[in-house]
């Protein structure tokens, strides 16, 4: 049945099955365990973080660093592994910093 053919209640019944489908994805997608870093061994996200040109930095929501790709020859990975990236920017910086990650982690998207 086309919907230009379908009557108000079938309309109305179709909306609400959908609504039921998409609360239970919703509701799946909550109940998923967070993806970690260890989930990410062995896949393609891990041979571009390897070998990327560029610095990539992997950060919680707090802003502790929990992975960086590559670092300086005099700087040790672990020295940087867990602190916070506001301990390495200029303290005028941190402010906006620190909103523009909070405005990653709510929305999904990058700056």
């Amino acid at each position: 049945m086309t919907l230009s053919k379908k009557t108000k209640s079938e309309l109305i019944a179709e909306v609400k099955k959908l609504q039921r489908k998409i609360e239970s994805v919703q509701k799946k997608k909550s109940n998923e365990p967070p993806v970690t870093l260890a989930d990410l061994k062995g896949s393609t996200w891990e041979s571009f973080f390897k070998n990327s040109l560029n610095r990539i930095i992997v950060i919680d929501k707090t802003g502790r660093i929990l992975d960086i790709n590559k670092v300086e020859r005099r700087i040790k990975k672990e020295n940087i592994v867990g602190k916070k990236v506001y301990d390495f920017v200029d303290k005028a910086a941190v402010k906006g910093m620190k909103l523009a990650i909070d405005n990653v982690f709510k929305t999904a998207k990058s700056q």
